[in-house]
């Protein structure tokens, strides 16, 4: 309980993770302590219910950097390894296992009590967990469906957030409709 009593969450983290859930994105945790341990941490901070699967040691009888607890994860999310990405603080086990079961890595600097230097073969480097939604956002753009989930999604959330401002501030947009309309193009394979 001591152990549990000490953690806290790096800055920015709890918002990154709100943000990525709300975006629909799959998230995992991967960690070499045992079930139980892992879930305490989770449940003392709070986030338990940020993640879809928990892969411990005691899941695969393996640790990191073994590729098993990394494809593991990947199996329970039904995510392909060219899609995830893992984030880590521990050059020798995160990274290369990760790199080893086919994923992109990111190493988190803001949390490195390892001293990792050699960052020749990571993905990314972190050194504000906030980067990380500049990342997925990046690749998820290059997927159309995505893109225009996402799209629609904003168009919304803005439009929401202009609904609850029309309540105090009558006079904003007064009684018109609030609508998403999207028109395609065929011919200009374009959308407005």
């Amino acid at each position: 309980r001591a152990r549990e009593a000490a953690l806290k969450p790096y800055p920015h983290v709890t918002a990154t993770l709100m943000q990525l859930n709300r975006r629909g994105i799959k998230l995992g945790i991967l960690s070499d302590a045992p079930t139980r341990e892992a879930w305490l941490r989770l449940c003392f901070i709070n986030y338990h219910h940020f993640f879809d699967v928990v892969v411990t040691f005691d899941d695969t009888g393996e640790r990191k950097p073994s590729p098993l607890p990394f494809t593991t994860v990947l199996s329970r999310l039904d995510v392909a390894p060219e899609n995830a990405i893992m984030v880590g603080d521990w050059a020798e086990r995160d990274m290369l296992g990760a790199r080893n079961a086919g994923r992109k890595t990111s190493s988190a600097q803001y949390g490195d009590s390892f001293g990792n230097h050699d960052l020749k073969d990571v993905d990314y480097v972190l050194e504000h967990i906030k980067q990380l939604l500049d990342i997925v956002i990046h690749s998820l753009y290059t997927e159309k469906e995505i893109f225009v989930r996402e799209l629609v999604s904003n168009a919304s959330d803005a439009l929401e957030k202009l609904r609850h401002t029309q309540l105090t501030e009558k006079d904003i947009f007064g009684d018109q409709a609030l609508e998403i309309n999207v028109t395609t193009d065929d011919q200009a394979k374009t959308l407005t």
